[in-house]
């Protein structure tokens, strides 16, 4: 019967050569459908790799000058301190704009036996990754200690290892950057996501912040005590305006950053799945 129909039409192949081509274009657009969405899907399925629940992310622009570092280390420190004061906020911490989910981004080159890798560069604190949940695979990760070391010290995730590397091990490694600075590495955490959960993560290093990186770096994580609320929030704000004077200051919460990315994310994998099903 199928050898029938097969027959049939191939005798009439000038008649249904446009059948036949709608056919071939339907297969064409559902594998290309289909495929494009299984590839979000799968880095969906990949751990996020840090913790988003009752972190709020604050951002600052201008603000008064200051030329002294140590100065500007003093003032931020004064910051914190204010901030812990209160019960219900349990950690504070600094850290480069490339916040996970705020869409900013600083690549840089990291070299090792002629071999170089590009990722994602972070400026931070002692406290970022227990701020954020991000777990120590090898090694350490930044201390009190690291003020004095001979090379500066540098924190990579399991991505750039994997890739730059090849299976040896890491910790101890003297590499270089872009611009042929020494740093050795001290540590190895868990690549973890933070352009959004449908995104793959990528390679990355994680510098320890002090007076010769802080002046640009001015975004703050504040992880708070749940059910902590609008009002405290508030509490917050008036806080940070007082210690920083001329300075416009936004706050968002990790969680909802995270959200408004997947959103982004998921209008194309709309589009595919409607064009496939027509």
């Amino acid at each position: 019967m199928l050898k029938h129909l097969l027959s049939l039409t191939w005798n009439k192949k000038k008649q249904n050569f446009l059948l036949m081509l709608v056919i071939f274009l339907s297969f064409l657009g559902l594998f290309a459908g289909f495929t494009f969405v299984l590839y979000p899907y799968n880095n969906y399925k990949i751990p996020l790799g840090l913790e988003t629940e009752n972190i709020w992310v604050v951002n600052f622009e201008g603000g008064d000058e200051i030329k002294n570092m140590d100065s500007l280390q003093v003032i931020r420190q004064s910051i914190k301190t204010s901030l812990l004061s209160n019960n219900q906020i349990e950690d504070v911490t600094f850290s480069s704009m490339n916040v996970p989910f705020s869409g900013s981004g600083f690549s840089a080159g990291m070299k090792y036996n002629g071999k170089e890798i590009w990722g994602q560069s972070y400026i931070v604190e002692d406290n970022y990754a227990k701020l954020l949940g991000v777990k120590v695979l090898e090694g350490r990760w930044f201390s009190t200690d690291d003020k004095v070391s001979k090379d500066k010290p540098v924190v990579i995730n399991e991505e750039l290892k994997n890739k730059l590397f090849d299976g040896e091990e890491a910790v101890g490694k003297i590499v270089t950057s872009d611009a042929s600075t020494r740093m050795k590495i001290v540590g190895v955490v868990t690549t973890f996501k933070d352009l959004s959960e449908f995104e793959e993560p990528g390679p990355g290093f994680f510098h320890r912040m002090d007076t010769s990186n802080m002046r640009n770096y001015i975004a703050m994580m504040i992880k708070v005590k749940p059910g902590t609320d609008a009002t405290f929030e508030s509490s917050v704000f008036k806080t940070l305006s007082n210690n920083m004077k001329n300075t416009i200051i936004e706050i968002e919460h990790l969680t909802d950053m995270m959200t408004a990315k997947n959103k982004t994310m998921r209008v194309p994998f709309i589009l595919f799945v409607v064009i496939a099903s027509f």
